[in-house]
């Protein structure tokens, strides 16, 4: 999560990222990481599911892709911003 969160504000800074996408996806990762401690601490526990694990790889890949950046444009816009 600090790794997503900081990798986010990176290409933020360097407008790789639009701002609004990245606080909606940093405010669910903080939302998520307090509920699971919340309740962790009352003696439950959320298990990870299908679903977030297959919304981490894409996170993760879109990430990734906007590292890279490719010259080439699709229409108007880069590859990773049709992410």
């Amino acid at each position: 999560k600090i790794l997503v969160t900081g990798t986010l504000l990176a290409l933020v800074s360097v407008d790789r990222v639009s701002i609004w996408p990245a606080a909606i996806i940093i405010f669910r990762e903080f939302t998520v990481m307090a509920l699971r401690g919340v309740v962790a601490q009352r003696g439950g526990l959320i298990a990870p599911s299908t679903w977030g694990k297959i919304k981490a790889f894409t996170q993760y890949a879109a990430i990734f892709v906007a590292f890279l950046r490719f010259a080439d444009r699709w229409g108007p816009w880069y590859f990773d911003q049709w992410l």
